[in-house]
């Protein structure tokens, strides 16, 4: 199937609605999805990116980041639910997952959440703003990289810290 189709776009989209519904039914509630619909990643509670992947409508639990270890493989449609429910939240609880960090309006409940730009230059940050949000922050998979925006955003004047 292209991947430039309608249809494989359609098929990607009731998938990955499907994978974030999952969770959801199953008690996973704050989760969204980050990333490259192709190979999303769930982000969980804000603070964590949980250690699965989505193959077709099949959900494979890994036992840590980036491991090629499957510890369960799970159809999305069709599964019994009374098992599931049990095995997510043992999954969870047992193996690693991969932590984020975020960016703290400082003394706040917001979030950095983005920039608005009066002119969009990659590498230069003047007329770039930042954006902050209580809601859908962006995360840093490192806090080396979490920590020099942070930095940045300090020398422009804004009090921000690292969670």
């Amino acid at each position: 199937m292209d991947k430039n189709s309608q249809d494989f776009q359609a098929m990607l989209e009731r998938r990955n609605a499907r994978f974030l519904q999952f969770f959801k039914e199953n008690d996973f509630i704050e989760t969204r999805l980050i990333g490259d619909p192709e190979k999303p990643a769930l982000l969980y509670k804000e603070q964590e990116v949980l250690s699965c992947y989505v193959h077709n409508f099949e959900l494979r639990l890994m036992d840590k980041p980036f491991s090629d270890t499957v510890i369960e493989t799970i159809k999305l449609n069709g599964y019994n639910p009374a098992d599931v429910k049990e095995l997510l939240h043992a999954w969870h609880e047992t193996y690693e997952h991969r932590k984020v960090y975020k960016i703290r309006f400082m003394e706040s409940t917001l979030f950095l959440a983005g920039y608005n730009f009066i002119v969009r230059k990659k590498d230069n940050p003047e007329g770039r703003y930042p954006v902050f949000a209580r809601h859908h922050p962006k995360v840093y998979f490192s806090l080396e990289k979490a920590q020099e925006i942070a930095d940045e955003l300090d020398k422009a004047g804004y009090k921000v810290e690292v969670v």
